[in-house]
């Protein structure tokens, strides 16, 4: 896959991106000189307040001054960068999806009941929000994915509240061709990782079902199963289906989440970060800069044929 993006780069690609890196240029450009001027913005600020209303307390007044440059120079700066991304999007990402044979929507994103069914966490959430919805048919079978970011909020004893991030990355769903009466979840064995055996005790206590120990070494070290029905979780996570989740998991080299329930199976590649925008200082007119995008997107598009998702039965 990242061949075929390579050649279509050199076919079609490069205008495009020529057009693209002229705006990145004109934008960095913006970027830098509002910097300075919010810079001398907060500096200004900072003396008026010295002068006036803490005039024994000059320490505040500086950290006040530096306070309004900094959040009228981040406010700027989405502004200024928002239409570079929004045309790196439409140009780049969306032009790659298309040559892929599938349909691109970088506003939309799997609707969050979909996310709660896939069941990863035991944590509830109260905040869901995406983008780069991508969906369609791939040897025959119809998948979809987008970005998404799930987060959730707690309060201390003070009434202080700090937002937690959940989960930030590429949510991917698509049927599962086989028949299973159970759920089975195959998550990241953070668990065991930091706890060690005393972690694979905690692990056997989940709501969502029993641990399920397999025979793979490698795969247990990676991973965790929960399931509850033992028998068809073995069935189901075969030697080479273990295999190729190990393979997946080093081909997008993040956490990897995943869950077969109700006939669908659910994956999760945890980036941490917006896993399609552009980076506004680095030159878009020499493949590397998109060898990254052309990767996952040939890693997404190559799930259905290393998971066997198109065998029937």
């Amino acid at each position: 896959m990242l061949a075929s993006f390579l050649d279509h780069y050199y076919a079609s690609m490069k205008e495009e991106l020529s057009f693209l890196e002229a705006k990145r240029l004109e934008t960095c450009a913006r970027v830098k000189s509002s910097g300075v001027y919010w810079a001398i913005g907060a500096l200004f600020v900072a003396l008026v307040l010295a002068n006036t209303f803490f005039q024994e307390d000059h320490l505040v007044a500086f950290a006040l001054g530096t306070a309004f440059g900094g959040i009228g120079y981040t406010v700027h700066f989405r502004s200024t960068t928002q239409m570079f991304h929004r045309l790196f999007k439409e140009h780049v990402i969306g032009h790659m999806v298309r040559h892929m044979g599938l349909s691109y929507d970088p506003k939309g994103y799997i609707p969050p009941h979909l996310f709660r069914q896939a069941q990863w966490f035991t944590q509830d959430y109260d905040a869901y929000t995406g983008d780069d919805l991508v969906l369609g048919e791939i040897e025959g079978v119809n998948v979809t994915w987008s970005d998404v970011k799930v987060t959730y909020t707690t309060r201390n004893a003070k009434g202080k509240t700090t937002r937690h991030t959940l989960f930030e990355g590429i949510f991917f769903v698509a049927p599962f061709p086989k028949h299973l009466r159970s759920s089975t979840w195959v998550l990241p064995d953070l668990a065991q990782k930091v706890l060690g055996d005393f972690g694979t005790l905690v692990q056997g206590f989940d709501a969502r079902g029993g641990l399920v120990k397999m025979d793979n070494p490698a795969f247990e070290r990676a991973f965790v199963v929960l399931s509850n029905d033992q028998i068809e979780a073995r069935y189901l996570l075969s030697p080479v289906l273990m295999e190729h989740l190990l393979a997946l998991k080093n081909q997008a080299n993040v956490p990897l989440h995943v869950s077969f329930i109700d006939g669908k199976i659910f994956l999760g590649l945890a980036y941490g970060k917006p896993s399609f925008e552009p980076s506004l200082f680095r030159s878009l007119e020499t493949f590397s800069t998109l060898k990254e995008h052309g990767h996952l997107l040939g890693v997404l598009y190559g799930v259905v044929g290393l998971l066997g998702l198109e065998k029937k039965g």
